[in-house]
């Protein structure tokens, strides 16, 4: 980028007013980085680090004057929600503009009420509080819902504690306004069966695009919740119980599962009272604290793997069990469902709890955010590391894991997000070193070895936190990287927002985990034509094949992909044409039908996503494929999920949003792209 003259802050004033803009050294340094434990450590920002300046942005017009401003002379955006991201996704320096976007607070309700706008700065508790008096929700509970803003749901590519029934955030976007780092102001609709430029900017972290204002579906309130909770004999068995659920064609909407380590201290502390997400700004290192808790954590961390060999032998005899709590919300039959998945459960081990441990858990949902600060204070470090993987892998995720490091933290995980092919696993672990110098190398280490472990054994990069700088280097080894370089050739052509957030423009400030794609596979011209994995329920199959082929062939194991009509097209035609013949994706947020894929982009170069139920990795690589009629890239695999003949799922109620055709704008932004992918000599 150019030299950043002096006079920018005196331009910055011209679009804003001297009120809006800030250099105070208070406001730099409250806008100097996100909740990232790292920098927790690390302490407050070297003073020479701080950003250029703060601006706050009361409309959409601003913002588009804003990156014309930058573009033309030379400096960088940072968009800001809350601050609460813990993965180092905003890290702005001297050449960087933050973007505060806490004044875009806008909330319209659509007539037929099946979805609403907001402004990407409104906190996430303002939108349900302001929806609950109107009797619907929009079904997303992030554990940081008090601290967390709308746009920054959308850009990390989120997920809430109701996942189970409402799907994660991208399962939730009907339309996103934004201003593109080429300087376009673009407002896009969400669909099926032609080009949705919605999946690139989710996820994007504030490297494409500035969102200005968010679309979200709606649902009813819900009337009544019916409650469950269960112990199982191993965390293992507890999963095969929510594998058994969700395949099933059942939907709780919250489905928590504890593993031992985990359910021993909820069971002795008081539920959630456990280390989690970073406290808002300011954990300080201070190794002096000498309450007896401080104490007995500091005992503990001296040998954590001796805990961790003390639960494995206790739930060997028995005394120590993994936990599963649910909750069904908003289907036709609340009572039914849960009596439904207690039989279940029962049959699979599981001695039923009754409903308290889940009141407890609803009481406590949102405390996790705030209780990290006395793990600080106690000369110690926490953080959390959120995968996700098919059923068929996700015992050897988590065992991996805590291969790699159970013996220098203390470690302890639980699935919290459940699909038909997969779920999420969220590790928690707590180190200490007997200094920050020391702490951080142990905490690098930890990270690297833990989350190289995790993608060797299947496991995608990360499920909802997003990637940032902390993940961004083993994000880099990952098959997707050159759509995120076409994207920002088309939408970024300068790099002008939040450079090295998922490695684009610049070496990440760490690179944690570097981990190859999983090994040992065949090459893609030596595999067969369909790999089945039945434990997942999920196909691996070459996209020449046509629809009515791959039904033959799933038919004659039990299995259907449910997509009616459309027969005689090829796999990669019908993924190209959007996947016409299914159910509408508002029916059920939960399945997805593309869990994976090979390809090769229009420039050549190649594009691979390993299978995961979901994945917060950037931009979605799949929406290359989907929707776009072959124009970016050639399909050659697709790893679909596909489900047993017979079974139904209730659909979630409230109206469906509205389908439109791409306006002018978003054919003019897809074109953009469409150039970008084309190679170099091709595209003028």
């Amino acid at each position: 980028m150019k030299q950043v003259p002096g006079s920018v802050t005196d331009k910055l004033g011209e679009v804003f007013g001297e009120a809006r803009v800030s250099t105070r050294l208070a406001d730099l340094d409250a806008s100097a980085r996100d909740c990232w434990p790292r920098g927790l450590i690390a302490g407050l920002p070297d003073p020479g680090s701080r950003p250029l300046a703060v601006v706050w942005p009361e409309h959409v017009e601003e913002v588009s004057a804003l990156v014309e401003l930058a573009r033309r002379e030379g400096f960088a955006l940072a968009p800001l929600g809350a601050g609460s991201g813990v993965c180092g996704g905003f890290w702005p320096d001297p050449r960087t503009v933050v973007v505060d976007l806490k004044r875009l607070t806008s909330f319209e309700v659509s007539e037929d009420g099946a979805e609403v706008r907001a402004g990407a700065g409104l906190l996430g508790w303002d939108l349900e509080q302001r929806l609950e008096k109107l009797g619907r929700t929009a079904g997303h509970f992030p554990s940081s819902i008090l601290c967390s803003t709308v746009g920054g749901w959308a850009a990390a590519r989120g997920a809430g504690q109701c996942s189970g029934r409402y799907g994660k955030i991208e399962d939730m976007v009907t339309e996103l306004e934004c201003v593109l780092g080429s300087g376009r102001h673009l407002v896009m609709r969400s669909r099926s069966g032609d080009v949705d430029l919605v999946p690139w900017l989710v996820g994007s972290e504030g490297t494409l695009g500035i969102i200005t204002r968010v679309g979200l579906r709606l649902f009813p309130a819900p009337a009544e919740r019916a409650m469950v909770a269960f112990s199982f004999p191993t965390f293992e068995d507890g999963q095969e119980a929510l594998r058994v659920i969700y395949q099933g064609g059942l939907r709780p909407a919250v489905a928590r599962l504890y593993d031992a380590v985990d359910s021993v201290l909820h069971t002795s502390k008081g539920s959630e009272d456990l280390p989690g997400e970073p406290e808002p700004r300011g954990g300080s290192w201070l190794p002096s604290l000498d309450t007896l808790e401080a104490l007995a954590l500091r005992s503990v961390l001296k040998a954590p793997g001796q805990l961790a060999r003390l639960v494995s032998l206790l739930e060997r005899q028995g005394r120590a069990r993994s936990r599963l709590l649910l909750s069904f919300e908003n289907v036709s039959d609340p009572a039914g469902q849960a009596q439904l998945a207690t039989r279940w459960c029962e049959e699979l081990g599981g001695e039923p709890l009754g409903e308290g441990p889940v009141r407890s858990w609803y009481e406590h949902r949102y405390d996790v955010s705030f209780r990290q600060s006395k793990v600080f204070r106690a000369g110690a470090f926490s953080d959390t590391m959120e995968v996700a993987a098919p059923w068929s892998k996700l015992a050897d995720v988590y065992r991996e894991v805590r291969a790699a490091i159970g013996d220098r933290v203390l470690l302890m995980a639980h699935v919290s997000h459940c699909y038909p092919d997969g779920a999420a696993i969220y590790f928690t672990f707590v180190g200490h070193g007997r200094s920050p110098e020391r702490a951080l190398l142990r905490y690098d280490s930890v990270w690297a070895d833990a989350l190289s472990a995790a993608v060797s054994a299947g496991a995608c990069v990360s499920h909802h936190h997003g990637v940032g700088r902390s993940k961004a280097g083993t994000l880099a080894e990952q098959g997707s990287g050159a759509v995120r370089d076409l994207l920002g050739r088309a939408w970024d052509p300068e790099g002008v927002l939040n450079p090295g957030t998922l490695g684009f423009r610049g070496e990440p400030a760490t690179l944690v985990g570097r981990a190859p794609l999983p090994g040992g596979e065949a090459a893609p011209h030596d595999r067969p034509l369909i790999q089945v994995d039945r434990v997942s329920q999920l196909v691996d199959v070459d996209a020449g094949l046509t629809l009515d082929e791959l039904e033959n062939l799933l038919f004659k194991q039990g299995l259907t992909l449910g997509a009616e009509g459309s027969g005689e097209l090829r796999l990669r035609d019908w993924v190209a044409a959007g996947l016409p013949g299914l159910p509408s994706r508002w029916d059920d947020p939960v399945a997805r039908p593309i869990a994976g894929l090979r390809g090769t982009l229009a420039s050549g170069a190649r594009c691979e996503l390993s299978a995961a139920p979901r994945r917060a990795e950037g931009p979605d690589a799949a929406a290359c494929f989907t929707g776009t009629g072959g124009a970016l890239g050639h399909l050659e695999r697709v790893v679909l999920a596909v489900a047993r003949r017979g079974v139904q799922v209730d659909p979630t109620p409230g109206v469906r949003p509205m389908a439109t055709a791409p306006s002018p704008d978003e054919r003019a932004a897809f074109d953009e792209v469409r150039r970008a992918s084309l190679p170099a000599r091709a595209r003028w």
